[in-house]
């Protein structure tokens, strides 16, 4: 309630933030401060050189405190007629109880071998090493909005303090600044000027990041200088990176990010393939063609298949044993067999074309099976493929309801049970027998 109030009455009249803006209004002020609408004839396009420099803060969330949101929250809550309802929005943190979850390690006064203090009664949260009581900063998500009014109020103050004019435009820790350095020389366009006095322009730009620094510290904020850059062509907000008024292709910053590891503490085979593939939609969705994203996510599914067969990273055998004990042989067929083959029939998370192409489809099974029926006009084994999904034999004989539950457009065929699933089975008859 607390940011959909802000964010109706309160953040329209904010003109250095854009989490109110519609996509149009965020792309016509970011492109109107790269070079890629301004007028050359304009006034200000001749009187200013443009640099933009690009903030982020180290632990953005966690460095907020009461101190320096107080101001900021009592003054919304005069404006709102609320009694001390945004003010305690913060102090909500300090109260609250935090577990830093994690099956392998519970709270040590929850354990049966822990002395208990029989004068605490029974239910009481207590701290130990995992839960605790009294955090300071905030968390993710949470009156982020009033945060970001504090944030671009503090760049506000670094203007006046430096002289230095500046289109704000941030959202959260993500702030760029869009400096107007005035050019002092008449005979001098913008870019010459940048060029013609690079050190004074450099002074002027040093002063204003050192004040501005100066200003976060005093709220408790400290720039990360690794993510935090100087440039007078390249803006990149969010997944956007324009160059001198122009949109870049995120396709290459989405693919460097498909990496054989997922962020699991015991990755599998098919969690390292769904990575990929996910990085393959980010890539497509931020890029100009579906092409070259699915023959990188095909060619590292493939290298990621075969490091399997090699090594055997996530099973205690190679995979390419583990085939031969059952009769397969790692081929070429069955390369290609394992990557078309839809989820719901036993295959990989494996993203076909058509899904890069029309994204959000509700039957994910048909841009699988669509993508089958055309591989099956060249490839003999796709066509066999094809055949199998579409006969009787591949349907289980007991149905699943559980699945159509989860996806109302799931196919029941027959396959082996995630192992995942199996371990659920084991968990519930153990706890049953408890």
């Amino acid at each position: 309630m607390a940011q959909k109030n802000v964010a109706n009455s309160f953040l329209p009249y904010m003109p250095y933030q854009t989490m109110s803006w519609s996509n149009a209004e965020l792309t016509k002020v970011l492109l109107s401060n790269t070079g890629g609408t301004k007028d050359p004839k304009g006034v200000n396009a001749s009187r200013y050189a443009q640099v933009i420099i690009s903030l982020d803060f180290n632990k953005f969330n966690l460095r907020w405190r009461k101190e320096s949101t107080d101001i900021c929250f009592h003054t919304t809550d005069q404006l709102f007629g609320t009694n001390n309802f945004f003010t305690y929005s913060h102090r909500f943190f300090e109260e609250a109880f935090y577990y830093l979850f994690s099956p392998f390690r519970p709270p040590e006064y929850l354990k049966k071998t822990s002395q208990r203090d029989e004068t605490i009664p029974a239910g009481t949260i207590c701290e130990s090493e995992t839960p605790h009581i009294g955090q300071g900063g905030g968390c993710e998500g949470q009156i982020q909005k009033l945060w970001t009014i504090i944030i671009s109020s503090g760049s506000v103050v670094n203007m006046a303090e430096t002289g230095i004019s500046s289109v704000i435009v941030g959202q959260g820790d993500k702030q760029v600044l869009v400096l107007l350095i005035p050019v002092l020389d008449p005979s001098c366009t913008p870019d010459q000027y940048l060029q013609k006095y690079a050190l004074d322009v450099d002074k002027v730009v040093g002063n204003f990041w050192v004040n501005l620094g100066r200003i976060m510290n005093g709220i408790g904020m400290e720039l990360k200088l690794e993510e935090t850059y100087v440039s007078t062509s390249l803006l990149n907000y969010g997944k956007d990176i324009i160059y001198n008024g122009s949109y870049l292709s995120g396709s290459l910053k989405k693919m460097s990010k498909t990496y054989s590891d997922v962020n699991d503490i015991y990755p599998t085979v098919r969690d390292r393939l769904a990575a990929i593939s996910t990085s393959a939609q980010a890539a497509t969705m931020k890029g100009f063609d579906a092409i070259c994203p699915y023959m990188v996510s095909m060619l590292e599914s493939l290298n990621t298949l075969g490091r399997e067969c090699r090594y055997g990273s996530t099973n205690k055998e190679r995979l390419k044993e583990l085939l031969a004990a059952e009769g397969v042989e790692w081929n070429d067929d069955l390369k290609l067999l394992s990557l078309p083959t839809p989820p719901d029939a036993g295959g990989f998370p494996v993203i076909p074309f058509p899904a890069l192409m029309y994204r959000g489809h509700p039957d994910t099974y048909m841009a699988y099976f669509i993508w089958v029926k055309h591989l099956s006009k060249y490839f003999p084994v796709a066509k066999r493929l094809l055949g199998y999904l579409s006969s009787e034999f591949s349907i289980e004989p007991n149905k699943e309801f559980s699945h159509s539950i989860q996806d109302p457009h799931a196919v029941n065929h027959e396959k082996t049970r995630s192992t995942s699933n199996q371990m659920r089975d084991v968990l519930l008859v153990s706890l049953r027998h408890q």
